[in-house]
């Protein structure tokens, strides 16, 4: 998220503040959202495909109703778009950058990090950016040339583990759905390499 926000404060010039809300006295909309879905997701006995998590979305409230787009296209690994951009960690004077320490960070349109402890603007100077990163290079990073995340061989071992409790449909439903994303799975050193025959 910190690469993210770094990345479109530079290319688009402008400063952005990032406040983080009071520990235990923040209202999050989306934690509402996420327990009204779950309320009605509570009620299904076994669930194998999206159908009745996007009609829970869709039901989930009535006045405004919540709009649903399903499009994994939108869903985009954006650590690996920006990963080879940023240092492994940001480099300030005598500092090491501790994301929990701070309450709001700031992200200068000269590619600078700002963080500060407090709500005050007292803030410590980091670089995150390579140094030879420039607008160019990040504007290089449209949206359609960013790749889904793949699926880690781990995950596809658990997806396949409750095969034993799904009906045929569900089984096929899946299978598909993993053989269109055989090509982006992830190497895992956890596990033995994927074959065809495994995501068939």
């Amino acid at each position: 998220m910190v690469q993210f926000s770094l990345w479109v404060s530079k290319i688009f010039g402008v400063n952005v503040l990032q406040v983080f809300p009071v520990r235990g006295h923040s209202f999050s909309q989306c934690d509402r959202n996420f327990g009204l879905v779950k309320s009605y997701v509570k009620k299904e006995p076994t669930i194998t495909t999206t159908k009745p998590y996007l009609e829970a979305m869709v039901h989930a409230r009535k006045n405004p109703p919540f709009t649903v787009v399903f499009d994994k296209s939108l869903i985009k690994d954006w650590s690996a778009a920006l990963e080879p951009m940023f240092l492994k960690n940001p480099t300030g004077r005598n500092n090491n950058f501790r994301i929990q320490s701070y309450v709001q960070i700031k992200y200068k349109a000269n590619g600078a990090l700002h963080p500060s402890c407090t709500y005050e603007p007292i803030y410590c100077p980091f670089n995150f950016l390579k140094t030879k990163t420039d607008v160019a290079v990040l504007r290089n990073i449209h949206l359609d040339a960013v790749k889904p995340p793949g699926i880690k061989g781990v995950k596809l071992t658990d997806v396949k583990s409750l095969f034993k409790f799904m009906d045929q449909d569900s089984i096929d439903w899946i299978e598909v759905l993993l053989k269109e994303n055989a090509p982006q799975l992830l190497e895992d050193s956890t596990v033995e390499e994927i074959s065809d025959e495994d995501v068939v």
